[in-house]
């Protein structure tokens, strides 16, 4: 959804490529990460785990194919 919104956003101001980079690609994965580091110090029961944050990752990158996708066959303008 971050990505389909900021698509939107991206063309109505001219925003740059570096900013949709950071914005929809870097910052989940990046809080994806945070999120399991800070799992065991807040709630007990739960571990950290590297699966799920390639899980993270994995659907990250699947939305910016989807979007790729989307763009391609004229869905998305």
């Amino acid at each position: 959804m971050l990505i389909f919104d900021f698509w939107k956003y991206a063309k109505r101001n001219n925003t740059n490529r570096l900013g949709f980079i950071l914005i929809c690609l870097v910052f989940p994965v990046v809080l994806g990460g945070a999120v399991e580091i800070l799992q065991p110090m807040y709630f007990a029961p739960r571990t950290a785990e590297w699966f799920d944050w390639f899980s993270d990752i994995t659907g990250v990158l699947i939305g910016w194919q989807c979007m790729r996708l989307l763009r391609k066959i004229r869905i998305l303008k």
